[in-house]
């Protein structure tokens, strides 16, 4: 994704949606960023990754959505988004409405869905279904993120701290010293975390130090 400040977001149904912003940055050399922007983007919260709704907004849609420092709410089933700036003060309301799981057949095309909401694929009725919080704790009857292949190794050593360790989708576990994948160092004084209720102790300990150096 890109850099971006004075934009929306909001999160929907396993998705945190963004749109617009400032991506022009005056301290360096400006590779086509904007100071009005019209990216529309998704960050697939459970998948760990960034994905595009660019495709989402008609090609013959003639309003001009160029701007930042907008506003952003959630009403039913649709999200809005108010006003903004582009160089003048703007006050139009742009109305986004997700779309349908339900009408996906085929699994990949279920995981892979990019309609503003999270498309999960439950495997018990062989069909596709939008992401909610009752789905949470239901690990193996759903199908969440495509499956790809990823450095796994280099993901959890790029985490510093135990919540992004464990956060994120590389199977990663804490271990005292730092986050690596799958398993900690063969040693005596290592403690393993693997559930991120556990990181709270490590965790307050990590702040704490930062504030203080």
């Amino acid at each position: 994704t890109s850099y971006r400040y004075l934009h929306s977001g909001i999160i929907n149904q396993g998705l945190m949606l963004v749109f617009g912003g400032n991506t022009h940055n005056d301290t360096q050399y400006s590779q086509g960023a904007k100071c009005y922007s019209k990216d529309f983007i998704a960050y697939d919260i459970h998948c760990d990754k960034w994905i595009s709704l660019e495709h989402t907004i008609p090609r013959d849609f003639s309003a001009d959505l160029d701007r930042f420092g907008h506003s952003v709410v959630k009403y039913n089933s649709s999200i809005y988004f108010y006003g903004g700036f582009n160089g003048q003060t703007k006050s139009d309301i742009v109305r986004f409405s997700p779309g349908q799981c339900g009408q996906v057949k085929d699994q990949g095309d279920c995981v892979a869905s990019k309609q503003g909401v999270k498309c999960v694929w439950n495997k018990k009725k062989e069909q596709c279904e939008m992401w909610g919080l009752e789905r949470s704790g239901k690990k193996n009857s759903v199908e969440k993120c495509m499956k790809e292949v990823r450095n796994t190794t280099a993901v959890c050593l790029a985490q510093k701290s135990c919540h992004s360790c464990l956060a994120n989708t590389g199977n990663c576990v804490w271990c005292s010293e730092g986050c690596h994948s799958e398993k900690c160092p063969q040693r005596k004084d290592v403690k393993v975390v693997r559930d991120l209720n556990q990181c709270l102790e490590s965790e307050s300990n990590e702040i704490c130090k930062n504030l203080h150096t």
